[in-house]
């Protein structure tokens, strides 16, 4: 039986991510008077899907197994957004100090984030919404687990857990070269 998470190939790369936010959110709409009541419940996460650039059979091998090993929705992986790298200047550890909605404050870091910059905390994947030097807005809303003074934010190299939205599969053409198409929804735990 595998550990998970597990980290997928890295060659190739997929050729285009598509990302998804995906908000629980309710909404009304009366008949009578067109008043609109909309509520969010806290249920957020991304979905991905992507697709790999035909494969020879080597790669195919590869990636077929490494997917197999994962039993379709038991299993997940690491998965990391194809732009990693932070869009401004910045360096030091980030430390989160406090957390209040959407609102992450931090110290420790020279620079700052920019809006659109990913970055990962404990095993989630955050998109940056507004930007700051010491006080940043992220989405998804930050989850239960961070421990103020202790929990870190991780930029360089910011990754999520992902697993299957649904099986996979993969198609072999006449010339032996695969496509490989793959639909994911991020971990929470």
């Amino acid at each position: 039986m595998p550990t998970y998470p597990l980290n997928l190939p890295t060659d190739p790369s997929p050729k285009n991510v598509d990302w998804e936010q995906v908000s629980r959110v309710s909404y009304s709409k009366s008949p009578l008077t067109g008043k609109q009541k909309a509520y969010a419940h806290s249920g957020q996460w991304w979905r991905c899907s992507f697709e790999l650039p035909p494969l020879q059979e080597a790669k195919t091998a590869e990636w077929t197994a490494m997917l197999l090993r994962l039993n379709g929705k038991e299993g997940y992986f690491n998965f990391a957004p194809t732009e990693t790298t932070p869009q401004g200047s910045v360096s030091g550890t980030a430390l989160i100090t406090a957390n209040s909605g959407y609102e992450l404050t931090f110290s420790g870091v020279t620079g700052s984030f920019t809006a659109g910059d990913w970055i990962q905390i404990g095993t989630g994947l955050y998109r940056v919404t507004v930007g700051g030097n010491t006080t940043i807005e992220v989405w998804p809303k930050p989850r239960a687990g961070i421990v103020l003074d202790t929990t870190t934010i991780e930029y360089a190299s910011p990754k999520g857990m992902f697993r299957l939205a649904d099986g996979f599969g993969w198609d072999v053409n006449v010339a032996k070269t695969t496509g490989i198409s793959l639909v994911l929804e991020e971990v929470l735990i």
